[in-house]
């Protein structure tokens, strides 16, 4: 029988997440408005523009969807674990084993600049306990961390990182711990603070090597047996890497995969992003969400990271000429300039995936991996016969298609939708396929054959039908002459 709980409220962080709308609200992040940017030099003006918007979050479709999947992980480990404050403490004074049995682990993916990072703040920021990481009861007072962060980037060794996770003592200690010590010891502060779930960001920082992929394999493994729930987050060139490991690795690495898209372009969510980061000074950017959204997210393939370095490229060249308005002119000419060049071409290379297989094998990390969730549309399956009654929906088109279709030109989307209503009018038409014909029996060449032939080529030609001139009498040679 399940022990009662003497607060009531022990867990009360899972609480209240049953709808989209409740997680919506908690995990969004508004961007804050900044005074005097006309006063500061152009490239402080620019940074602080980037400072402010790098903390923008605007939930999407796809990101309630994660997060809602994420909370049940999480809530289901806790729920097993320490469903009571009374089971809570008989496990923070139970003796831990030195290895116990590794939890769920999941791949995140998507694009670089897709969000994903931003995704996991706005987990931490949904799972709280109502008074930030502070919960009091029963005479306790508790530091409670639900979902815990690790950062890989500057962190040299597996140590390191596990000694930046570790209770404040040992994390800001000089001292040099092993290996054992440091997983037993995170098993046992994982336990105190009640984390529920452990998520690894900017893993791709770990090994530079291009090929390298056993010390990452071994630091993913390292954290899935810390004893509780863990998230890693891996670029699309980090998974192609981890695919090539033996398969007892990738069944456990790869199994539990998911995937964050960038939005459409009449995504509503595409639209207030590009509204919330105007907030940052209403009077400085002046563009349109509604009427220049769409060409933006030709712009930037849809992906959050080079929507504000578009941005923030086009203030500082207006700032260079001396004026403060940004308009869509500025924007366009930030586009085509230098600075955003190396986003230009990654902007360029997704829009010709929907064409080019010779792109899928040069640039792997624009390709998602994992076909059962995002497959290259030359991969689709093709569609059943179209007829009056089955006419295709515009919905139907994924989301990788729909991010190629929104960085063609208007023109070139006119000339894309005739071809697609030709081909499919060509194969409504399409009669059935007829018996194929007996392939005529080959004659042997014979001299009288080529005879044949070449009084057949004379008579032919063009000085063949000519008129033939008339003797001079009857009976008289009609041969023409050479």
């Amino acid at each position: 029988m399940m022990d009662a709980d003497p607060t009531g409220d022990w867990l009360s962080w899972f609480e209240g997440l049953e709808t989209d709308e409740s997680i919506r609200t908690l995990a969004y992040a508004p961007c804050r408005e900044i005074t005097g940017l006309s006063s500061m030099p152009s490239e402080q003006a620019g940074k602080a523009l980037e400072d402010a918007w790098k903390e923008v979050f605007v939930p999407g479709r796809d990101h309630l969807d994660l997060l809602r999947r994420l909370l049940q992980i999480a809530k289901a480990f806790a729920r097993d674990q320490f469903p009571t404050l009374n089971a809570y403490n008989r496990l923070r004074g139970a003796t831990l084993a030195d290895e116990g049995p590794s939890e769920s682990l999941i791949c995140l993916s998507g694009l670089a600049g897709v969000s994903k990072s931003s995704l996991i703040k706005a987990l931490q920021r949904v799972l709280q306990p109502a008074n930030g990481t502070r919960y009091a009861a029963a005479g306790q007072v508790l530091s409670i961390h639900p979902v815990t962060v690790a950062t890989i980037s500057g962190k040299p060794s597996v140590a390191s990182i596990l000694k930046s996770l570790s209770n404040p003592v040992i994390a800001s200690s000089n001292s040099v711990y092993s290996l054992p010590f440091l997983k037993t010891h995170l098993r046992d502060w994982f336990g105190a603070t009640a984390t529920c779930m452990l998520a690894v960001d900017e893993m791709q920082f770990f090994t530079q090597s291009s090929t390298a992929s056993t010390q990452t394999s071994q630091l993913i493994m390292t954290f899935a047996n810390l004893g509780v729930p863990m998230v890693y987050i891996a670029n699309y060139s980090l998974v192609n890497k981890l695919k090539k490991r033996a398969h007892e690795e990738t069944d456990r690495l790869l199994a539990r995969h998911m995937v964050l898209n960038p939005p459409t372009a009449d995504d509503p969510v595409w639209r207030d992003v590009i509204d919330e980061l105007m907030t940052v000074s209403p009077s400085i950017f002046l563009l349109d969400s509604s009427l220049d959204g769409e060409e933006l997210h030709r712009y930037t393939g849809g992906l959050y990271r080079l929507l504000r370095e578009l941005l923030a490229g086009a203030y500082r060249d207006v700032r260079d000429q001396g004026r403060f308005e940004v308009t869509m002119q500025d924007v366009r000419r930030a586009y085509r300039g230098r600075s955003f060049s190396i986003y230009r071409r990654n902007v360029e290379a997704l829009a010709s995936l929907a064409v080019s297989r010779t792109m899928e094998e040069s640039r792997p990390d624009l390709v998602c991996p994992f076909e059962d969730l995002n497959p290259p549309a030359w991969r689709r399956p093709a569609p059943p016969p179209r007829t009056a009654a089955t006419q295709a929906s515009p919905q139907a088109v994924s989301t990788p298609e729909a991010l190629i279709q929104s960085t063609l030109s208007v023109a070139a989307r006119a000339t894309l939708k005739q071809l697609r209503d030709s081909a499919v009018a060509a194969e409504d038409s399409v009669p059935a396929p007829t018996p194929k014909a007996k392939r005529a029996r080959i004659v042997p060449v014979t001299a009288e054959a080529l005879l044949r032939g070449d009084q057949l080529l004379r008579s032919t030609s063009p000085k063949a039908r000519r008129p033939v001139p008339q003797g001079p009498a009857e009976g008289a040679s009609h041969e023409q002459p050479d």
